[in-house]
């Protein structure tokens, strides 16, 4: 958790940081992020055969989660059968190591054809070349073995290493071969044609490539699933094996340990210890829990003997791509950061409003921060919020009374009302629903840490959050 020594932790039973490796599985140098439903290539991935061997879809991918995975659909024609070959990546040192890796599954009762994890092939000065006999291999594979060496619906994550050119050591990473989900230790070597050990640059080696295969398939039902390609750069900032193995590419974790863990979806972009939401479709909601919404239903309530407090640490875009005007009527709030996903009839808890009024540019109103609850809204900063500034949000509620901070400062109480509120399956970023069921409102901006405590902070302990945290984003 990238809090510092003086964070408040009586209480604290979420923590979503972005910024704290244990909470979030960083992207590579190559990602998912462009990944869509559909067929054939896609941004940064060149389909292997035809359009149709390589379909897109909607599954699950090794922990559980829904996310978009890979599949090859061949035309059993004994060729390339689905897959993709990345784009060359020239921003690269060949005197660092790079680890390639990519999760594999078998979904078919048939087993025709063989899986490939490769690395650049056929350009003689970019070859690689085997660590054992410093010999050039054209057409480099870390493991190709037939498919029905892969036990069906069994996720295996394939692990090879790239060396620097000027490497003397002549055998394979001690991380180098095949894994189970939520094991270090491997089910296998990689075995393909790199002689024993991994492969290294050539001297004249400029560029990386990625080559994951379903290769020389006889038949149309033998099929694959792929998912989270990466190359890490291998510096001592990549995530571990145990990392790869433990978690998904699609949650974001609760460093905190409480288990209360959020699925992404639509991949909102990841930049500088951030999440960066679209405003359109990227959000997160909740996955596994263990109850840190004061019952067992996964509830919040500002009602009387349930008390919390929620924090977050936000950033708006200098130019947003929508403006949305209006009130917080009937719950419907701009900018929402912390919403109800449920479909239960809720109310928002912490949300970020655009002013209907005061233009600063045609089209535009500034922004101020704002405390939605069922139609009523309690507005926290006296001004509009700086674009492209760090902020700082909080809520409390200790059962009978809520208040809201901006910036470490006391608000004063929140206008809840007497109907009090509630958040049902609770959504970052998006309102899927509320209370008046009108359209659903997404968070256009960045968000770094999100806690949630299971009582009411008090004003001294607010800002003790804010303080110690605002140097880390340049406050």
């Amino acid at each position: 958790m990238q809090y510092g020594p003086k964070i408040v932790t009586d209480g604290l039973v979420l923590a979503l940081d972005a910024a704290d490796r244990n909470s979030y599985l960083k992207f590579s140098r190559i990602n998912m992020s462009n990944w869509t439903v559909g067929s054939g290539s896609v941004t940064g991935f060149n389909v292997n055969g035809s359009v149709s061997e390589s379909q897109r879809l909607l599954g699950t991918d090794p922990f559980g989660q829904s996310a978009i995975v890979w599949g090859t659909y061949p035309l059993g024609d004994n060729g390339a059968d689905g897959g993709w070959e990345t784009d060359n990546d020239y921003g690269i040192n060949k005197t660092n190591m790079y680890r390639f890796s990519v999760w594999v599954k078998r979904i078919s009762t048939t087993t025709s054809g063989s899986f490939y994890l490769g690395c650049q092939s056929w350009t003689p000065t970019d070859y690689v070349k085997r660590m054992s006999d410093n010999v050039d291999e054209p057409n480099p594979y870390w493991w190709y073995p037939n498919i029905g060496d892969l036990t069906k619906d069994v996720w295996y994550l394939v692990v090879g290493h790239l060396y620097p050119f000027n490497t003397i050591y002549t055998g394979r990473h001690p991380d180098s071969g095949v894994y189970n989900v939520g094991s270090t230790t491997k089910v296998a070597n990689i075995s393909g044609n790199t002689g024993g050990g991994d492969f290294k640059f050539s001297a004249t080696g400029t560029y990386l490539k990625q080559r994951v295969y379903h290769y020389y398939s006889a038949d149309t039902t033998s099929q694959l699933q792929f998912y989270d390609p990466r190359i890490d750069l291998v510096d001592g900032t990549e995530p571990s094996i145990y990392e790869l193995v433990n978690r998904s590419a699609v949650r974001w974790n609760d460093a905190g340990g409480q288990l209360n863990n959020f699925n992404l979806y639509n991949y909102p972009l990841y930049s500088n210890g951030a999440f960066v939401f679209n405003g359109t479709n990227n959000y997160a909601n909740i996955g596994t829990s263990t109850g840190f919404f004061n019952n067992s239903t996964n509830n919040f309530y500002a009602d009387v003997g349930y008390a919390w407090t929620i924090s977050i640490w936000f950033k708006f875009p200098v130019s947003p791509t929508t403006v949305r005007d209006g009130t917080i009527a009937g719950g419907n709030c701009s900018y929402c950061m912390i919403g109800n996903s449920g479909g239960i009839g809720g109310a928002e808890t912490i949300a970020l409003f655009v002013s209907g009024s005061g233009g600063t540019t045609a089209g535009f109103h500034p922004y101020y921060c704002v405390i939605g609850v069922r139609g009523s809204k309690t507005q926290l900063s006296t001004a509009s919020v700086n674009t492209n500034t760090w902020n700082h949000v909080a809520a409390t509620w200790n059962g009978s009374v809520g208040r809201g901070y901006f910036n470490g400062v006391d608000r004063g109480p929140l206008n809840i009302g007497a109907n009090g509120m509630q958040i049902s399956a609770p959504a970052i970023g998006t309102t899927n629903n509320n209370a008046s069921g009108t359209a659903v409102q997404n968070f256009e901006g960045s968000m770094s840490q999100v806690l949630v405590y299971n009582r009411a902070l008090t004003p001294v302990e607010v800002s003790q959050i804010y303080n110690t945290s605002k140097g880390r984003f340049g406050l």
